[in-house]
């Protein structure tokens, strides 16, 4: 298995086992890996004694690049003797450049049909009747900005999220003052920004790790009340510093290392969804709430509920890292208090006290809102104390293991999914039973 991403990793492990199937490995290759890294990871697997076929798989859409990853698989395979054609069997990677990595694959003979959005095969449903949500944290006139906004991977997100029709008003790099990407002004502080522009209510931050406390704090004292952190590999003294400060000035902190939050059909802010054609195709607006400590799991949750005629409010990648600005319970009032919001979808998995507190919440306040969880990488209760996928995903203890958070969700009243595509009915279901 070659696969991407933390929340889809530990799914598509499970899927392999659920159906039989006996993987000769895990792993994680990261979004946007290298051809270098796609190439070495490609090389290992296939240097394992056995293994005769890979799978290359990510979630739904990304924003990984799948001509980059095209490359590097069939260059490991090539140098490692092997014939692309016959060691690649499966290639599911939709998302940026999708067209140019399906015309490298075909180069060396491999045909495979574009696995496109909906890889349940099936047309979307029409959306349910009376199914015009309204969103929380975000709308089509949130005003933000972008942080690092010159960066490889901030002019992708800017490019996505104008494309979408996010109002993001300007961009902010150090010693880049007067440039402007994909016609945003960009300034050398968010300062400059607020007096030209006047108040601003978001931004994305996309700088490096060692920037990144920093920038937020730039954020925070010039008054952005709603702060997206898509970096990772940030320090967790540092992201406690963040989330200390944003409680004093009255903000929120969505991430770290996440994929941000969307209101289907008006704005995101960050790079949930992936290029704005496969968000439309994703996402569509109605009435239920997603949550998930994953980013690729989101899109996978509200493609599986837009398949189903199910439409969403609100989503919201949290972010997989033992530290993130805002949890579950966090986030509850807000859902709790839209009264367009009739149920919330979460993706889950082993390690931290995310799904604990959620739990106890709902409880403590009779939540009135019926709650779906996926519960993913149940292998994991075999392996304590191992790390997969996410920072946050460390089984240390009784109740870090899967079946504990299963039996404390189910205590609380939340239904637990097996499989993705469980999730459309149990909504439905417990929809049904609240009236």
């Amino acid at each position: 298995l070659v696969i991407g991403a933390g929340g889809g990793s530990l799914t598509l492990f499970d899927a392999v086992r659920n159906h039989g199937g006996r993987p000769a490995n895990y792993c994680e290759i990261g979004g946007n890996p290298s051809v270098k890294k796609a190439c070495e990871l490609t090389k290992l697997i296939l240097s394992k004694p056995g293994v005769e076929k890979i799978a290359v798989m990510m979630n739904v859409v990304s924003n990984t690049r799948v001509d980059i990853v095209a490359r590097g698989v069939i260059k490991g395979c090539i140098e490692s003797g092997r014939d692309p054609a016959e060691a690649i069997t499966i290639f599911r990677i939709p998302g940026a450049w999708e067209d140019e990595g399906f015309k490298i694959l075909a180069k060396y003979g491999v045909v495979l049909r574009p696995q496109r959005l909906d890889v349940r095969c099936r047309r979307p449903r029409r959306r349910e009747a009376g199914s015009l949500g309204v969103s929380i944290l975000i709308t089509r006139d949130t005003a933000f900005i972008v942080q690092g906004i010159t960066g490889r991977e901030a002019v992708n997100l800017t490019r996505e999220n104008l494309d979408y029709g996010a109002r993001i008003v300007a961009g902010v790099t150090p010693g880049r003052a007067g440039r402007d990407i994909y016609g945003v002004p960009v300034y050398d502080c968010v300062r400059d920004v607020v007096r030209k522009h006047g108040p601003v209510q978001g931004s994305i931050v996309s700088v490096p790790p060692g920037f990144t406390r920093d920038a937020v704090f730039e954020a925070l004292e010039n008054g952005i009340k709603l702060i997206v952190i898509v970096t990772e590999n940030i320090p967790r003294r540092e992201v406690a510093q963040m989330v200390e400060l944003a409680n004093l000035r009255g903000a929120r902190i969505i991430g770290p290392n996440c994929l941000g939050i969307i209101s289907p059909e008006e704005a995101k802010m960050g790079g949930v969804g992936g290029p704005a054609a496969n968000t439309r195709q994703a996402y569509s607006k109605g009435q239920i709430g997603v949550m998930s400590r994953s980013g690729g799991m989101t899109t996978e949750i509200a493609s599986t509920l837009t398949a189903a005629g199910l439409g969403q409010s609100t989503c919201v990648s949290i972010g997989g890292d033992a530290i993130v600005g805002t949890t579950y319970a966090e986030l509850m009032p807000l859902f709790e208090a839209d009264p367009e919001t009739h149920a919330i979808a979460i993706y889950s998995e082993p390690g931290g006290r995310m799904e604990a507190e959620l739990a106890e919440w709902v409880k403590q306040h009779q939540s009135r809102l019926p709650i779906v969880a996926f519960m993913a990488g149940r292998f994991m209760d075999e392996m304590r104390g191992m790390r997969f996928g996410h920072a946050g995903t460390i089984v240390e203890g009784k109740e870090d293991t899967t079946a504990e958070k299963i039996a404390r969700m189910q205590a609380a009243g939340i239904s637990v999914a097996e499989r993705i595509e469980e999730i459309p009915e149990l909504i439905r279901k417990r929809l049904a039973e609240a009236r």
